[in-house]
């Protein structure tokens, strides 16, 4: 219903100011939702950007953890078996020297 209609209606004044207002208040509405629900994506993409990013660095963080506590422990491995190992070894040697 265009606004010439409204005007050559048999409407009163007062029916005629009610419908624009309404249409009025439904166009504000309707465009304030919109807004609304932009905002809305806007944030939620944020929040999803952000928690990715966090959770990223804790698991990055955790598995640099976890890989200088692996050397860490086959060091002291490495460190023990050398221990262990050098008697045998240089008893080895000393066989291969005497044979030789």
């Amino acid at each position: 219903m265009g606004i010439d209609e409204l005007r050559n209606s048999k409407l009163g004044i007062g029916a005629r100011t009610a419908i624009l207002c309404g249409s009025l208040v439904a166009i504000l509405l309707f465009v304030t939702m919109l807004m609304i629900l932009n905002m809305q994506k806007t944030l939620m993409n944020s929040t999803v950007d952000l928690t990715k990013e966090k959770t990223n660095t804790i698991v990055t963080d955790f598995s640099n953890k976890q890989k200088e506590d692996l050397k860490a422990r086959y060091q002291s491995m490495s460190d023990i078996l050398e221990g262990v190992s050098a008697k045998y070894v240089l008893t080895l040697m000393m066989r291969h020297s005497i044979k030789s």
